[in-house]
């Protein structure tokens, strides 16, 4: 079900204190105004650090545009189709639960307090956008980063990627890489842009 979008209060103004990179520091301005993603309530954004899994499924979620209230009886009733370390009366449950059901995150568990990698992110970002469209062609995504594999399950998606522009012109692309709060927020700026 696709959602409207609903007059939110403005969120507080962050300082981004730690952020010094001038092109870091206009992409997370807009993703922070734009409810995206989150600053601490320290002013501080932790680029650094890595992007959670859950966090990665609420950036997915608003992406994507979807509106869930799932009661807890129906949860509890789809448990079978949820994350096995997801719990029906977990809070994030609901978001689990959709994440599962529109393919965001592979595998059986959640695991939403580890970091997230870098191929799972771009995987999990392309299936929630609303734009994503299965290119026909993965050489130039191929010819660029050696160390991805023609067999991956998100080569698809890391090739819409590579041709919009949202990824950096290196020789790795490092999926397995955990990916930073700073990284995501730089991918997710450029798909916005």
């Amino acid at each position: 079900v696709k959602a409207e979008v609903k007059n939110l209060p403005d969120p507080p103004k962050a300082t981004l204190f730690d952020i010094k990179s001038p092109i870091l520091l206009e992409a997370v301005e807009f993703l922070v105004e734009k409810r995206y993603m989150k600053a601490f309530p320290d002013g501080s954004f932790r680029a650094e650090q890595p992007i959670k899994r859950l966090e990665a499924l609420d950036i997915f979620l608003r992406l994507s545009r979807i509106h869930f209230s799932h009661p807890l009886e129906y949860l509890k009733e789809q448990r079978s189709k949820n994350y096995s370390d997801v719990k029906p009366t977990d809070k994030f449950a609901g978001l689990a639960f959709v994440a599962k059901d529109e393919g965001w995150l592979e595998g059986k568990r959640l695991l939403g307090s580890q970091p997230i990698t870098k191929i799972d992110f771009v995987r999990g970002l392309m299936e929630a956008y609303i734009g994503y469209e299965k290119p026909e062609d993965n050489k130039a995504l191929l010819r660029q980063f050696k160390d991805l594999k023609r067999a991956s399950s998100a080569i698809s998606h890391l090739s819409f990627a590579h041709g919009k522009g949202l990824l950096d012109k290196t020789k790795k692309f490092m999926p397995q890489k955990k990916i930073n709060r700073g990284e995501a927020a730089i991918i997710l700026y450029r798909l916005l842009k």
